[in-house]
C-alpha cells in the first residue's frame, strides 16, 4: 500500500512473521534514519497485531497489504476474479472448476462450521442463474459465505450420493457430472431449517437443514 492509503486507527492487512494477519495503525510518525550527508526523515509506523496484542513497528508502508475486510482479497471478491479469467479464455473450464472447489474448501474451513446439513431431501432456492431452485438431497452441505435478510447465502456442497445436477439454466436438462461444490449462489431462508419432514408429509417441497457441528480439523 502507498503512505497516503494508511491512517490512524484504520486496521489492514499486513505481513507479520510470515502469515498475514490483521493489525491495527497506532501511530504514525516521522524519524531520522542514518547518519550525517546520508541522514532522512522516515515514516514508520506503530501497529499492535490483533491476533496476538503484541506491538511492532513497520518501517514501510509496503508491509500493510490492504484495508481488512476490502472485498478485493475476501472469498467474493476471489471467486468473482476466477470467473472473470474463465469468461476471458485464459483458464480452461475444468481448471476454473478446480480452483472454483479449492477456494471455496478453503474459506469453508476458514469460517469453522457455518455450515448446515440436508435432513430431508427437496428443493432450495436458487439467488444466481435462471432456474429458481435446485434439487438437494439429504447428505449436502450448504456452506454459508453471507448474511441476507431472508436467512443465509451460500454454496452446496454435494454429497457423493448425487451424481448428477440441474444446473440454473432453462434446458432443465442433465449436465455433466456435478463437481464438488454447486457453482451457483443459493439462499437457506428461516424455513428450510428445522426438523426433516415427516414420512407422508405434504411439506416435502423444500429440503431441510440442521446445523452441522463438523469440526473441518478432522475432516
Amino acid at each position: 500500500m502507498k503512505t497516503n492509503e494508511i491512517k490512524v486507527g484504520g486496521v489492514y492487512v499486513a505481513k507479520v512473521s510470515g502469515k498475514l494477519t490483521n493489525v491495527r495503525v497506532d501511530a504514525i510518525r516521522t524519524r531520522q534514519s542514518g547518519y550525517g550527508s546520508t541522514a532522512r526523515d522516515q515514516t514508520v509506523y506503530d501497529v499492535t497485531n490483533l491476533a496476538t496484542g503484541r506491538k511492532t513497528t513497520f518501517r514501510s508502508a509496503a508491509k500493510f497489504r490492504r484495508v481488512a475486510g476490502d472485498p478485493s482479497g475476501a472469498f467474493e471478491g476471489r471467486l468473482k476474479r476466477l470467473a472473470e479469467r474463465g469468461a476471458a479464455g485464459l483458464i480452461t473450464a475444468e481448471e476454473q472448476d478446480r480452483q472454483h472447489d479449492a477456494l471455496v474448501q478453503e474459506e469453508l474451513r476458514r469460517r469453522g462450521l457455518d455450515r448446515w446439513v440436508c435432513v430431508s431431501s427437496g428443493r432450495i432456492e436458487t439467488i444466481s442463474g435462471e432456474a429458481r431452485s435446485a434439487e438437494v438431497r439429504k447428505g449436502d452441505i450448504f456452506v454459508k459465505t453471507s448474511d441476507h435478510r431472508l436467512g443465509h447465502i451460500g454454496k452446496l456442497q454435494i454429497d457423493s450420493g448425487m451424481d448428477w445436477s440441474h444446473q440454473p439454466g432453462l434446458s432443465g436438462k442433465k449436465t455433466d457430472p456435478t463437481p464438488t461444490f454447486q457453482a451457483f449462489d443459493v439462499l437457506l431462508r428461516d424455513e428450510n431449517v428445522g426438523e426433516p419432514a415427516e414420512e407422508g408429509s405434504q411439506d416435502t417441497f423444500w429440503a431441510k437443514f440442521q446445523k452441522a457441528d463438523i469440526d473441518p480439523a478432522k475432516e
